[in-house]
């Protein structure tokens, strides 16, 4: 659950600073519980807090001036602002304290190379020895990985070799040392493609965060068309993966 003080204007999504708080517990957890009820009873349009938003109420919102695009708000603000500036005295006094504070690094959104089966990457890895794990070439030998020859850990921000792994005079499996596997039985991996690397994050399966991307996984299976793929037919010895 994240609550946090965004919006979704062009300045909450993009230029402000917003805060948020991330709470992770499962989804039979008390606190979760009892936000899920809230936000029930909020979007209820029965108990009057909350209306369904379509064409007609949309132009009617727009018609009784409740609602306006945002370039025009934007007009409103400045004009506002100009006139407060203004109106106000040069010597009048602040109300309240002020702190300054320096922002965080602002940081756009990276660009997403093209042709490229997904920005995401979710696998169910088994490991060969120790930390080494081992990745499918059919996923490695796709456009997500061009241009790859390692990929960042976002726990400590290092990068790992992706080292390829022969038979028979051909690349068969892809090795990397994830040493956040190590006391892990059954790890999984969110791995996410930028323009220029591939930074990932692992779980164990049976944790909260990991539990989430196993069952993406499984779930993947059943749909049709499949979009998780397994390394063998075996499916409790083999890798998983799924682009998204």
């Amino acid at each position: 659950m994240i609550v946090g003080s965004n919006n979704l204007t062009g300045a909450g999504l993009f230029r402000n600073t917003e805060a948020g708080l991330q709470l992770d517990a499962p989804l039979n957890d008390p606190m979760i519980r009892d936000a899920q009820t809230a936000l029930a009873s909020w979007r209820d349009p029965d108990t009057g807090f909350a209306k369904r938003l379509d064409a007609v109420l949309l132009n009617d919102l727009i018609q009784l001036g409740y609602v306006f695009p945002e370039q025009e708000l934007q007009k409103r603000r400045k004009a506002s602002g100009e006139q407060a500036k203004a109106g106000r005295p040069a010597t009048t006094q602040p109300l309240f304290a002020a702190r300054t504070y320096t922002s965080p690094p602002f940081r756009r959104a990276p660009k997403i190379i093209r042709d490229v089966p997904g920005t995401v990457l979710l696998m169910r890895v088994r490991k060969a020895r120790g930390t080494q794990v081992q990745m499918p070439i059919q996923a490695v030998e796709t456009d997500f990985f061009k241009g790859i020859n390692a990929i960042v850990s976002e726990h400590d921000g290092r990068g790992r070799g992706l080292h390829p792994a022969k038979a028979r005079g051909k690349r068969n499996t892809i090795k990397v040392e994830i040493p956040e596997t190590a006391a892990m039985t059954n790890p999984v991996l969110r791995l996410e493609r930028t323009a220029d690397a591939i930074t990932y994050r692992a779980f164990d399966a049976n944790s909260i965060m990991g539990s989430q991307i196993r069952d993406a996984l499984l779930m993947g299976f059943k749909l049709r068309p499949q979009v998780t793929f397994s390394s063998i037919s075996d499916i409790e010895r083999s890798t998983w993966w799924r682009f998204i």
